[in-house]
């Protein structure tokens, strides 16, 4: 099939974008150095028993992979991305009472293909989003990572986000309400394809980007997560020799109750929480109990569980009251609304952290991993737990 992977010749540049052109409600660019493409490829993979298309005989035969990265290329208002589909965002609104149309304004800094900056140098990150949440969803912190010179690799199931527009087409597959109660006797699956997915985008990922000539990195990942996203990265970088560390953002860990049983990771491993986390969810004390490599668990005030995505940011740049219907993604018990902190902030303090992981596991120094939190400069990060001190 078609890939966008295949660059496209420089656009000249332009202006800078403003917050709003017209109906365009422009998310505000990442905070890192480079400007940020996207690029997609429909993989042929085939998951049989597959919960999410019981209409398709439970067969899919396909993933869809998104790609961002850098590039020195900036946006104009005619280069930008919309941030989603129009059917994803009617769904959207309809499931959380946003006001109808709101979300169809939203729009990116993203740029459909400029010419990359070569990454190769970095490991690619491999992200993964939360249960029947699309890689769109999470647009900020995928970007954010593009921004700071990082190729982000993210994958999409058929079937399992509410909507899923196909690549190339003007088709796109219905999926599950971004609510949907799934039964506990689904999740094991719902794992186990997620882990299926993973392993075949790592499986293609080096002959995609010799095919297309992309300068990525193909022998080194870390990966991140929010959610179910977070979870199964306790089983790529235990699987994985070359899956170097991970980070998961408020998820409980699937493999405990609903796989093979918690696994010692033996790598670098990073937890971010909120208040519903600590200390309720006993699938993070049993994962922490289990590791003998480094790992760190912090809380961020302010938060909840959605604040770890693009919600926030929805509620925000669309001047909307928080959802007021129950929304999917929440530990059972769990507030399903967004925290006190401002969109803006949650990002500042995600990026940091993260990157600051990143850092210390290509050996480049803990920074604030190895400082007292909370501090002055982040006086919402508390250190819940850890393994021991990072070396700095």
């Amino acid at each position: 099939m078609r890939s966008l992977l295949k660059l496209v010749c420089l656009l000249p540049l332009g202006f800078g974008l403003s917050a709003a052109t017209s109906d365009k409600i422009f998310f505000p660019p990442s905070t890192g150095p480079w400007h940020v493409g996207k690029a997609q490829h429909v993989l042929n993979h085939t998951t049989t028993n597959d919960l999410f298309l019981p209409s398709n005989h439970n067969i899919s035969r396909f993933i869809v992979l998104t790609v961002l990265y850098p590039t020195k290329q900036a946006p104009t208002e005619s280069t930008s991305l919309k941030y989603i589909d129009d059917k994803l965002a009617q769904s959207l609104e309809d499931t959380w009472n946003f006001t109808s149309g709101s979300l169809q304004k939203l729009w990116t800094p993203l740029q459909w293909q400029p010419p990359p900056e070569d990454t190769t140098v970095l490991p690619t990150l491999l992200f993964s989003p939360g249960l029947d949440v699309s890689c769109d969803l999470s647009m900020v912190m995928t970007a954010e990572m593009a921004s700071y010179g990082y190729t982000v690799l993210c994958i999409d199931h058929p079937g399992e986000p509410p909507y899923l527009k196909i690549p190339f087409s003007n088709k796109g597959v219905p999926g599950f309400a971004i609510n949907y109660d799934w039964d506990d006797d689904a999740l094991p699956r719902i794992n186990e394809i997620r882990k299926a997915d993973f392993d075949a985008a790592i499986a293609a990922w080096p002959a995609l980007v010799k095919k297309y000539k992309a300068p990525f990195n193909t022998t080194h990942f870390i990966h991140y997560g929010m959610s179910l996203g977070g979870s199964i990265g306790e089983y790529l970088v235990s699987a994985y020799q070359n899956v170097l560390g991970g980070v998961n953002y408020d998820g409980t860990f699937f493999d405990g109750p609903f796989g093979p049983g918690t696994v010692d990771v033996k790598k670098p491993f990073l937890l971010f929480h909120d208040d519903y986390h600590e200390g309720n969810d006993t699938t993070w004390t049993d994962f922490e109990s289990a590791q003998t490599g480094w790992w760190a668990d912090f809380r961020v005030n302010g938060t909840q569980h959605l604040d770890f995505m693009d919600t926030k940011w929805w509620i925000e740049l669309t001047h909307q009251k928080d959802p007021s219907k129950p929304v999917r993604g929440t530990v059972s018990g769990a507030n399903p609304h967004t925290g006190t902190i401002k969109a803006i902030r949650c990002r500042k303090v995600q990026s940091a952290f993260t990157r600051a992981f990143f850092d210390f596991v290509l050996g480049k120094g803990a920074g604030i991993l190895n400082e007292p939190q909370p501090s002055p400069s982040w006086p919402e990060v508390v250190l819940y737990n850890s393994s021991k001190p990072s070396t700095s």
